[in-house]
């Protein structure tokens, strides 16, 4: 019998013997003479197989027709999502209903222009990084305001900040990045500066970072590279990005490449998860066993099971 200019030999094809042991009654043995049974099998195994390398699902849309939104940060609660667009940041339950908001255009404590990044920590408290008015704002769970961080943290200074990206270490450390003099700054619970330092040079742009660890990963866009550095500023490792345009670290330390078509684990060489279409990626968050897309428009869940 030959399919596809193949020969099987009905006596010793490794696929009959496979259906046999493998008790797929619904297969009667004469139908196992058949060139169209044996298509119909091989399909269904190829269709197996691919299930079982494709462990990941469509994606769910949680929340949709947003404008330019920048940052995604989720709790085992929560979803925050900075609308710079919009000038506010949402907070969403972990089926995409929103719950509250703070902003809208203005400088009051309870406005922002041009928020870009958003630390919501454990949930009890969020940071934000109000770009335009030259402060970082601080909320509580409820939205509540707190304070304000507006110049730079250094004695006799009085030049106002303009942050970008921020990020809460486990030990309630902020470090932001400073646009305007290009560097990294942290600030303990208190307010307390810790410590400031120049991004290294090989750093050209800081398009967001993460503190995992005792490290901070810089995603740099420009020069095509993702960065760690220590928490004083040492540069311990750089790494191309391969296309990617968003970089993931969860809290094992696992590396994920996020381009605008896949998923994939910086120690694989193939995609953990293919993308049904191109998207326009803004931010990602692993968590809860799941991975938290932000587009251009919209807050995305793939499952991983």
């Amino acid at each position: 019998m030959s399919i596809k200019g193949k020969h099987i030999n009905k006596k010793r094809s490794p696929l009959v013997k496979y259906v046999s042991r493998g008790g797929m009654g619904i297969f009667p043995k004469e139908c196992l003479r058949q060139g169209v049974c044996l298509i119909i099998i091989i399909l269904i195994l190829f269709s197996g197989s691919v299930s079982a390398q494709q462990k990941y699902t469509s994606p769910e849309v949680l929340f949709t027709n947003l404008k330019k939104p920048t940052s995604l940060y989720v709790t085992q609660e929560h979803i925050y999502v900075a609308e710079s667009g919009r000038h506010r940041v949402l907070k969403l339950n972990l089926l995409g209903d929103i719950l509250d908001t703070v902003g809208g255009l203005g400088t009051g404590d309870y406005q922002l222009d041009t928020p870009i990044d958003v630390d919501a920590t454990n949930g009890l408290k969020i940071f934000v990084s109000d770009n335009r008015n030259n402060r970082i704002q601080i909320y509580d769970k409820r939205f509540q305001y707190l304070t304000s961080l507006v110049r730079y943290p250094r004695a006799r200074s009085s030049r106002p900040i303009r942050p970008t990206h921020l990020v809460v270490n486990n030990l309630a450390e902020l470090f932001f990045y400073d646009q305007d003099s290009k560097s990294i700054i942290s600030i303990n619970d208190n307010g307390v500066k810790l410590d400031e330092f120049q991004i290294p040079g090989v750093v050209q742009e800081v398009s967001d970072m993460q503190a995992v660890g005792r490290n901070l990963y810089i995603l740099d866009l420009k020069s095509k590279q993702y960065h760690v550095l220590s928490y004083n500023g040492l540069q311990v490792r750089s790494y191309p990005l391969e296309g990617a345009v968003q970089v993931f670290v969860d809290k094992q330390g696992e590396e994920w490449l996020i381009s605008s078509t896949s998923i994939r684990n910086s120690r694989e060489a193939k995609d953990e998860i293919q993308f049904p279409e191109e998207l326009i990626i803004k931010d990602v968050v692993k968590a809860n066993g799941v991975f938290y897309i932000l587009t251009n428009k919209s807050v995305l869940l793939f499952y991983t099971d």
